[in-house]
């Protein structure tokens, strides 16, 4: 059995234990934002063994982005991303890598605990059901009548765990990769000056991800990091998303594999929402629609009225129904847009709630995206 570690620090050749890291600057970044040191964000309520219910909850910005991932001593490598203001290319690069590396451990605990990967005795879990599954229209279906027996049920229980841990192990691999890549370009790249309201990409050759970002000359009230996930054909794909604010400003990054970029369409799209304050901030909101890992401004949820909040919230809850890179229908940043963008608060796009199916039907389609993926 494999067993995986998430307890070690995750800084090239350090084999300490990791303490709990900010992905994004909590003294400037996440108390800009801030009200009463706290913050919103979607973290639905287990209700029963089986169903959460939706809910948005104040987190401290003592535990917003925060995650088990660096040691103590390279907690310091990333000082001046929690002191100053992102200013450069090289300090892009070191948020790029500390963003990638915190969603990465997220993401890896969260798979081990749900699959109970490191529990040696969970392969008990797997069902009789499950294991005829695995093994109908194998070259091992003879051994299906012989299920009844347990010491074969438990040999195969064993192998379908083994096999998940391998699978799992060989995805999470080829996330570390870009992780080490990230690295090595975070220590070579030539500082440039990050302009604001023009969009920069990084690329690099035998890099297969590029980076983009975009420095707004006012402050989006939203701090995220945040891995969105999809297919490119037969292609699983992750684009790693963070959002920074600052006082009077935001910085926008993303990574994105090389393999969307062959697409113009998504890449005409990609431009033109970073083509005027307004889109960006659709672009923003688009993000959000589509992940979690996000922490509002609370007057942001508190000044919606009853009705716009509750459909929010449990819009939340069903990331499955809308895709990449598309604007989200629900309007977010009402009063941003109201005051910065001159939007009329009797805007309809202020004012839209749209129609969405069933509570129930959207659940059960959920659970049904869920099993496939």
């Amino acid at each position: 059995m494999i067993f995986f570690d998430t307890r070690a620090c995750m800084y090239p050749n350090c084999f300490d234990e990791n303490v709990k890291s900010h992905a994004v600057s909590r003294s400037i970044s996440l108390q800009s934002i801030a009200e009463d040191f706290h913050l919103y964000s979607f973290i639905p309520h287990q209700n029963s063994i089986d169903t959460k219910e939706p809910r948005l909850k104040k987190v401290s910005t003592n535990k917003a982005t925060r995650h088990y991932c660096f040691c103590d001593t390279h907690e310091e490598v990333f000082k001046r991303l929690d002191d100053f203001e992102i200013e450069n290319s090289e300090d892009i690069l070191l948020q790029v890598y500390r963003s990638l590396c915190v969603a990465y451990n997220q993401e890896k605990t969260a798979t081990i605990n749900l699959g109970k990967l490191n529990d040696l005795e969970s392969y008990k879990d797997i069902s009789l059901e499950a294991a005829e599954s695995f093994l109908r229209g194998s070259k091992f279906e003879s051994l299906i009548p012989m299920l009844t027996e347990p010491s074969v049920l438990k040999i195969v229980q064993r192998k379908i765990k083994f096999i998940l841990s391998e699978a799992i192990d060989d995805e999470l691999v080829q996330i570390e990769k870009l992780l080490d890549q990230t690295k090595i370009l975070s220590d070579k790249i030539d500082s440039i000056s990050v302009p604001c309201n023009e969009l920069q990409t990084v690329s690099f050759e035998d890099f297969d991800h590029t980076i983009f970002y975009y420095k707004t000359d006012f402050q989006i009230p939203v701090a995220l990091n945040t891995v969105q996930h999809g297919k490119w054909g037969e292609n699983k794909i992750r684009i790693y998303s963070t959002v920074i604010p600052y006082k009077n400003s935001s910085v926008i990054i993303g990574v994105l594999p090389n393999l969307l970029l062959t697409d113009q369409v998504l890449v005409d799209k990609v431009n033109d929402y970073f083509s005027s304050e307004y889109k960006v901030v659709k672009y923003v909101e688009s993000i959000m629609s589509t992940s979690d890992g996000w922490f509002l401004k609370q007057s942001v949820i508190n000044n919606m009225p009853e009705e716009k909040k509750d459909f929010f919230s449990t819009d939340c809850m069903f990331l499955n129904e809308r895709k990449l890179f598309h604007d989200y229908d629900l309007s977010i940043f009402d009063e941003l847009k109201i005051k910065k963008l001159d939007m009329s608060p009797e805007e309809k796009e202020l004012l839209y709630i749209p129609i969405r199916p069933d509570y129930d039907f959207r659940y059960k389609n959920m659970l049904e995206v869920m099993e496939l993926s």
